[in-house]
């Protein structure tokens, strides 16, 4: 019994050494509270990945199903800042809106910012009837076109929020639907690489 009585004492000791740090979001989005947090030490902090619904950042339920991915890049006091690397739509979101007669067209390509970060993109696009051979290759060169040119005109500080809440899909859509009608433009997912 004593053994145990020991056990329980070093576990609310380690309890007593952490401390609780608040989350916050990049400037981008506004620096909302992304939650809290423990850690012995603040350096422990740094480098730790979340991922953060879109509803909870902006309370827009549109984009309630997207998340967000963030890392912990710095802590002052009991507050730690983060950077976005990253988003994802998820696929049992995506799969709602595929029909038998339409046809989904998909883009994956690294491209870079402003600021010369790689970033990965997977964008898709779902058409009202079935798009053939040479309108998927035509709407297919679009997208990258369109990724490129969206991109390098942004820095890779502002480059996530700007894909889920800007319009590249709309410029997407616009020139798609010269080939074909276009149902639905979705960034679904992004990836900034860490710099070297």
């Amino acid at each position: 019994m004593a053994g145990k009585g020991k056990k329980s004492s070093r576990t609310v000791d380690k309890w007593k050494k952490k401390q609780w740090y608040e989350i916050f979001a990049p400037q981008e989005f506004k620096r909302v509270s992304l939650g809290d947090t423990v850690a012995t030490k603040p350096e422990q902090l740094e480098g730790r990945k979340l991922k953060v619904s879109m509803r909870k950042i902006t309370n827009q339920i549109k984009k309630a199903f997207t998340e967000i991915r963030f890392k912990i890049t710095e802590v002052k006091g009991n507050k730690a800042y983060t950077e976005s690397t990253g988003h994802e739509v998820p696929e049992s979101f995506l799969k709602k809106f595929i029909r038998r007669r339409s046809s989904k067209i998909q883009a994956v390509t690294d491209v870079s910012t402003k600021d010369r970060q790689k970033i990965r993109l997977k964008v898709m696009i779902l058409t009202r009837k079935k798009a053939t051979s040479d309108q998927r290759t035509a709407i297919h060169k679009i997208m990258l076109e369109e990724i490129r040119d969206y991109c390098s005109k942004r820095n890779s500080g502002e480059i996530i929020s700007d894909l889920i809440l800007g319009d590249l899909d709309l410029q997407i859509t616009k020139k798609a639907n010269k080939i074909t009608p276009v149902k639905k433009t979705e960034i679904v997912k992004s990836k900034l690489f860490e710099s070297k």
